[in-house]
């Protein structure tokens, strides 16, 4: 039994709530929503299933002789290690890794203290390549000829929204504060990139 009469109010019309003209909300510095009205991240998805996750290497074939310079008197000299690219135009939100492994090897025997620093830069599609991250290896004890040293460093870049393709260089150069005559090579290195999506 009813607590009413349900006779009464069988000859009522059926009430459907009004539909929200409102348009679907995202990410304002990323892309605009797919013309069909889905969501861009599920509209995104929809067209490159399955690659939510995307890898790359490559070896660094080695770079000999960087100077050491002493930048009281002189500009560092940079140089290239090696570059690696990723392919992100399957991602709504792609966050990049990179994983930079080598081995430092000094030239001559020093007890001037100084520094190698390795810059990261990034180019993505056509905009200008800009630095991103860099990393110091500071040596202030007497050092022995062929004295090897080995890194492992990583970056995490997810500011890559709308990017098409990002190329990344590794850069590595070396400077001290005082007078000195020695250099280092950089062998045995490895460059590896991961790719996905923030959720």
């Amino acid at each position: 039994m009813y607590p009413y009469d349900y006779d009464d109010y069988r000859h009522m019309p059926e009430y459907y709530p009004p539909r929200s003209s409102a348009q679907p909300q995202h990410d304002a510095a990323c892309k605009p929503h797919d013309p069909s009205g889905k969501p861009h991240d599920d509209a995104c998805k929809s067209k490159c299933e399955p690659k939510p996750f995307i890898s790359n290497c490559k070896n660094i074939s080695g770079v000999a002789n960087i100077p050491i310079i002493n930048i009281t008197a002189a500009a560092p000299v940079p140089r290239t290690l090696g570059t690696i690219s990723v392919d992100l135009h399957c991602f709504c939100r792609p966050c990049v890794k990179l994983d930079i492994s080598a081995l430092i090897v000094i030239g001559l025997a020093t007890d001037v203290p100084f520094t190698i620093t390795f810059r990261i830069y990034k180019r993505c599609d056509n905009q200008p390549e800009s630095e991103i991250n860099s990393f110091d290896i500071s040596v202030v004890n007497p050092i022995a000829a062929g004295t090897s040293i080995p890194i492992n460093f990583n970056v995490c870049d997810c500011d890559n929204c709308q990017a098409k393709c990002c190329t990344y260089r590794i850069v590595a150069e070396g400077t001290a504060l005082a007078a000195i005559t020695d250099y280092f090579s950089v062998n045995q290195g490895v460059l590896s990139i991961f790719a996905s999506d923030l959720c």
